[in-house]
């Protein structure tokens, strides 16, 4: 656990962004009571300090409050898209440059053939692209909400959307979901587990995925992967992060909640790291566990020289929100 010692933090909350720049984390958006979206501050903690402040905002500065909205680094900006506040879904994409403290307005998705307006969504990065993959649309009041299944890339170079080759073509069975794992190892673009819409007319909708998939750029492919070993169980909203070959994964919710979103569902305590090379699946944990944990904001991260997953607040069991910051360290990747 990663002591905090005060400042002007986030609190409690769930369904938020945070990403790590150097030795600063960031936090945007997120809930404390279900479904209803908190303010429009990005929190700072420094590692060095270990205390929170509120960022400084100058330039085209976000005016949403968002929940199960998404942020990612690359270099030294961050990029956050999506979420939604009581009202309406955002599709507003933002950049926030942390050396100059500046936040620009990139584009309106659904105007430059980027993503339209979602939430719960997954973002992940290389060096010159931001990946949006999935979430939901018009969440809340529809019984079935309508989800995604394809990625969006920005060339961050190009400032232009593109959207990769949709999975369903190849594969039938490929869900439409919210809450997937999703990240780039080596080159390749992974999509694992999630919350989903069955791809058969008849089949049942709302339920957790153990599917596992990627797609490479170069071929232009997709491939459906058969992962073994100490497999998890079909879940969703679980933390990730990369760490060399290694897709590790934190917590969840392994079963919904009757209410849906305004309970807690079944949570997980429990960690695994895939490698993505031989596609085996091990068990991980010990020392002070975080416990039943779901819908946190994750990142990874180097942290006093080791890398490894960064996790802060989430749901617990009891369904309150948690304030707590996790580092799980990797030795060997």
């Amino acid at each position: 656990q990663v002591q905090q010692r005060g400042g002007q933090g986030p609190g409690p909350r769930s369904s938020h962004g945070i990403a790590v720049v150097g030795d600063k984390l960031y936090s945007f958006g997120g809930e404390l009571t279900p479904n209803i979206s908190i303010d429009k501050d990005l929190y700072v903690f420094d590692f060095n300090t270990h205390t929170w402040s509120i960022a400084p905002a100058k330039g085209d500065v976000p005016n949403v409050k968002a929940l199960g909205t998404r942020m990612v680094a690359v270099g030294t900006k961050l990029y956050l898209f999506g979420g939604r506040d009581e009202n309406k879904q955002f599709e507003d994409f933002y950049s926030y440059d942390t050396v100059k403290k500046e936040w620009k307005f990139l584009t309106k998705l659904d105007e430059e053939g980027g993503p339209e307006a979602r939430t719960y969504h997954s973002m992940a990065s290389d060096q010159n692209h931001v990946y949006v993959f999935g979430g939901v649309s018009k969440g809340g009041t529809n019984k079935t909400p309508v989800r995604f299944r394809t990625i969006e890339a920005y060339n961050i170079a190009a400032g232009k959307w593109v959207q990769l080759p949709d999975p369903g073509v190849q594969f039938e069975k490929f869900e439409k979901r919210g809450g997937a794992g999703f990240a780039v190892v080596q080159g390749k673009i992974w999509v694992i587990y999630g919350f989903a819409t069955s791809p058969d007319p008849n089949g049942m909708n709302d339920y957790e995925s153990d599917l596992v998939h990627y797609f490479n750029p170069a071929t232009q492919k997709w491939t459906e992967v058969e992962t073994k070993g100490q497999k998890p169980s079909a879940r969703s909203v679980f933390a990730h992060a990369v760490v060399g070959k290694y897709i590790l994964i934190f917590g969840g919710e392994t079963w919904p909640d009757p209410r849906a979103h305004l309970g807690p569902g079944t949570l997980s305590s429990e960690g695994f790291a895939l490698n993505t090379e031989t596609l085996v699946w091990e068990k991980f944990g010990g020392g002070n566990e975080p416990g039943q944990l779901g819908w946190p904001a994750y990142t990874a991260a180097t942290i006093y020289g080791k890398i490894g997953l960064l996790m802060h607040g989430g749901k617990r069991p009891t369904n309150n929100r948690t304030d707590e910051m996790y580092f799980y360290a990797v030795n060997r990747a």
